[in-house]
């Protein structure tokens, strides 16, 4: 080959290799809907995470356990991970139920503990777990997201980043939701009650008896625990609502306010 030949090939290597790498590793920045043939519906979204309910074998399992460890010790990692799904599928939400499915038998397990130390017969335990699994988790999350859904989409929006992000795209088809999506901040309280439940149904148990006696060090030991899941509560969705790049950060807002004073 000739040297003009070889810069030629070596220019048009380069010009093609940097978009393609450009595009690989822009995924801090907003994405447009490029990379999928369309943007599903939040109809559409609901009908296909609940239809892959009933497939087991669709379900990533190791993905989720790997998802439920790192929300102990690197919870960022896995908000990072929701942006990547955003920027490839155009869905802040998880589209595979498979940490929801997940938590039901650890959720029937840890409630077994429970009904055991607390010396609980087989009705008692029944109804026991049964009120754990469908009250304190399934419709408290179901309120808990919906609250969340609603505060962030009237009061965290940012209106004007919205606006100048549905003027910049090409057509009506590419424009970007700015609103939380419902799903997103349901998977937001689950990543927040994980490691809660942890907390409270598996690291509490070896302690129940000593949280039980009318002994200062036991009510000290039940509050520092109640505390713990609290706060990792808080944090984890303090994490989550962050990771959204449409929401406005109120700290800035009271920056801005003392500083003018």
């Amino acid at each position: 080959m000739t040297d003009f030949g070889a810069s030629a090939c070596i220019k048009l290597v380069d010009q093609t290799a940097k978009p393609m790498f450009g595009k690989i590793f822009s995924c801090a920045n907003p994405c447009t809907s490029h990379s999928v043939n369309r943007i599903l519906s939040a109809a559409e979204k609901r009908s296909r995470y609940f239809r892959r309910l009933f497939y087991v074998r669709h379900m990533d399992f190791e993905y989720a356990i790997w998802q439920m460890w790192q929300l102990f010790f690197e919870p960022q990692r896995v908000f990072r991970n929701f942006n990547y799904r955003k920027c490839s599928r155009q869905q802040w939400a998880r589209d595979d139920p498979a940490f929801l499915v997940l938590m039901i038998p650890f959720l029937i397990f840890t409630s077994s503990g429970f009904a055991v130390c607390m010396s609980l017969n087989f009705i008692q335990s029944i109804e026991f777990i049964f009120w754990v699994v469908f009250v304190d988790f399934i419709a408290i999350s179901l309120l808990q997201a919906t609250f969340f859904w609603i505060i962030t989409n009237h009061f965290f929006i940012d209106s004007s980043r919205s606006r100048s992000s549905q003027l910049s795209t090409l057509s009506p088809s590419t424009e970007t939701n700015p609103e939380v999506e419902w799903g997103y901040a349901f998977d937001v309280h689950l990543n927040g009650f994980f490691p809660s439940l942890c907390i409270l149904h598996l690291l509490q148990l070896p302690f129940l008896y000593i949280i039980l006696q009318n002994w200062f060090i036991g009510r000290l030991v039940g509050n520092t625990f109640w505390l713990a899941s609290f706060t990792y509560y808080i944090y984890i969705t303090f994490l989550g609502y962050r990771s959204k790049f449409t929401l406005l950060y109120k700290s800035f807002t009271t920056g801005v306010f003392l500083k003018t004073r």
